[in-house]
């Protein structure tokens, strides 16, 4: 057996300091209130950057069972790919962008905190996000660093929470056919006291078969042409191409509990605190070849990443409010913690087989937290001065071990 390990944190501290210069009016046709854009709540039209705001409205009408999945449906230049994103495709690294700017320039925050984690910032904590806990989602194009730090350079996607008003209970099922072939179920309650409590508890699970269509297996190799494949196509370099085979479906099944707690001092100011935690398991299917004649040699044809799993746990806590009569501050504070792996085949030459035998497995385990603090105030009739601090420490653990068998590694990894 062999194992090695890579160990390395990240810490990172913005210190913003920003004055808004805003003739106060009380116009009621300015749009909606939004916070991304300037850290403090103001209308659309007043804002200084271009709000897109998703309502959860919008977000229902797409029948989507995630938020990256309406997302990209609904906010112009935004587009995501990857564990959160479309299909079944929840055991890849993601790929997003908004405007041309990618990954570590777009940053993705939940209710003000950041969720990017320390393996290269994948923001997987979208998984562990019900749908019906959105109120809304605020997307920022274009440069926000001097406000959110250097991952905000393309821009700033924030998805807000709701704040329960009223008692609610609402059960959903979802049902999905093709290459989205699932099933979701979602459970909520909501609810406000009139001692000023108030909390919402969220549980969801999602089962999706996979599409074989996704894991298609094509190639150059010319002898196949006369072996009967099941397309023909060109490449992008214009070379003919064949349809030989698929790895399979894979399956997923995503598990989501989420609860939070708060407490009203008056109707401006709040105190609050919450968890969310999410697990994702995928599986594997039996491979297909496509041409006839002579077996397509079985290792090309695996699924060798799978099976994958992925677990976090996210503690938070914060106030929003009125600090004495003229200040108004912010404070946040997130802890989570997530433990991820994923395997390769080994040979076949060493007794690999689809089903089983030697591989490694590899895992990145992280622990991130996110601290931040905002203090704003009127400086004059026209000015609003902002002054703030926050704090990311990213750890990431990776060990990579030989296992016996593959496909269930978690029986046979070594120490």
């Amino acid at each position: 057996m062999k194992r090695r390990k890579l160990s390395f944190p990240g810490v990172a501290t913005l210190i913003a300091v920003s004055l808004v210069c805003a003739e106060a009016r009380a116009d009621e046709e300015l749009g909606e209130v939004v916070v991304s854009a300037a850290r403090y709540e103001q209308r659309t039209l007043e804002a200084p950057a271009s709000v897109t705001v998703v309502s959860a409205e919008a977000l229902e009408a797409t029948g989507a069972a995630r938020p990256t999945d309406a997302l990209t449906a609904k906010a112009p230049s935004f587009y995501w790919r990857g564990p959160t994103g479309i299909a079944d495709r929840v055991n890849t690294g993601s790929t997003h962008s908004l405007r041309g700017q990618t990954m570590t320039r777009v940053k993705i925050m939940l209710d003000g905190v950041s969720l990017a984690d320390g393996s290269a910032g994948q923001n997987r904590s979208l998984l562990g996000v019900e749908m019906d806990d959105i109120e809304r989602i605020e997307v920022v194009p274009g440069a926000s660093s001097a406000l959110y730090g250097s991952d905000a350079i393309g821009g700033v996607v924030n998805i807000i929470t709701k704040v329960p008003t009223k008692e609610e209970i609402n059960v959903k099922y979802t049902r999905g056919f093709d290459e989205v072939k699932r099933d979701v179920y979602s459970a909520s309650y909501r609810n406000r006291w009139e001692n000023g409590v108030a909390a919402s508890f969220s549980v969801g699970y999602e089962d999706r078969e996979g599409s074989r269509k996704q894991n298609q297996v094509w190639s150059t190799t010319s002898s196949y042409a006369s072996r009967n494949p099941k397309e023909v196509s060109t490449n992008a370099t214009g070379q003919t191409t064949y349809l030989i085979g698929d790895r399979g479906a894979i399956p997923s099944r995503v598990s989501r509990v989420n609860g939070k707690v708060f407490y009203e001092l008056d109707p401006k100011s709040r105190f609050y605190a919450g968890f969310g935690y999410y697990q994702v398991k995928l599986g594997y299917t039996d491979y297909h070849q496509y041409v006839s004649g002579a077996p397509v040699a079985a290792s090309s044809l695996w699924n060798s990443s799978n099976p994958t799993y992925n677990e976090e746990t996210r503690y938070f806590a914060g106030y929003d409010g009125k600090l004495g009569q003229n200040f108004d501050l912010k404070v946040n504070l997130s802890y989570a913690k997530q433990d991820y792996y994923y395997v390769s085949a080994g040979t076949v030459a060493s007794g690999t087989t689809q089903n089983g035998g030697p591989g490694s497995q590899t895992g990145t385990p992280t622990n991130n937290l996110d601290g931040s603090a905002q203090l704003g105030f009127n400086l004059g009739e026209r000015q609003y001065l902002i002054v703030g601090v926050s704090s990311v420490r990213n750890e990431l653990n990776r060990r990579s071990y030989s296992v016996s068998n593959w496909r269930h590694p978690e029986a046979t990894t070594s120490a």
